[in-house]
């Protein structure tokens, strides 16, 4: 999925909020006109009407689907190990938009966002430390604010939580603030906040709602 900017999604809106709002009112009276107003023979008003009527809801869908692509849904393909077996390769999932200065994300949330060492590549990955909270690996779990979480609800019975890099075993770290501790459910086979350390807020893009295709690889 390809990073939008705030550019390029100031520009869409623009120009579908132009052809929506100024030429929608002209096409709709123009319409009017010609079934209303003028004398034509009946085939040469259904001749230009029908097409007219198509573009004018042609026009509409496209401008709701842009708006709704841009601020509220957006779709993800599964692709990588990084968060098997809950999200495998190839599923389809929805997710919400996660909007930079309103963040709704918690512990547990999976979320999508651009990859701190390379801004156009987008991972998938499971919040585990927030904001002003420390963090902790501690033989093989993970300890927020010196407390064990309990992970049961997505990690297979028996999941190993191995410190990397970013953080050695035991080592208790704080979360600054406007950033995250994100791990792949795949512990063993995931490059996540181990590896390169916290999250920047604005990096996070949408937070996965449901799967809804191909997800019978779960």
């Amino acid at each position: 999925m390809h990073n939008i900017t705030p550019k390029i999604k100031a520009a869409v809106t623009i120009i579908f909020l132009l052809l929506t709002l100024v030429w929608l009112p002209f096409g709709l009276v123009g319409v009017v006109l010609v079934l209303f107003w003028t004398k034509w023979p009946t085939w040469l008003k259904i001749l230009i009407t029908v097409p007219l009527g198509a573009l004018f809801t042609l026009l509409i869908l496209s401008t709701s689907a842009v708006f709704t692509f841009l601020f509220f849904i957006r779709p993800f393909q599964m692709k990588g190990i990084s968060m098997a077996p809950n999200y495998r390769e190839g599923m389809y999932l929805m997710t919400t938009v996660v909007r930079p200065n309103s963040i709704t994300v918690s512990r547990g949330d999976v979320i999508i966002f651009r990859s701190p060492n390379n801004p156009n590549t987008n991972y998938i990955q499971r919040v585990i430390g927030q904001p002003g909270e420390s963090i902790m690996i501690k033989s093989s779990d993970v300890y927020v604010n010196s407390q064990k979480i309990d992970e049961s609800n997505y990690l297979p019975i028996g999941t190993k939580t191995e410190a990397s890099q970013f953080m050695t075993e035991e080592q208790t770290i704080n979360i600054p603030p406007g950033k995250y501790f994100t791990l792949g459910d795949n512990r063993q086979h995931a490059s996540d906040s181990r590896v390169w350390g916290f999250l920047p807020q604005e990096n996070i893009i949408s937070k996965v709602a449901f799967c809804y295709w191909n997800c019978g690889n779960k």
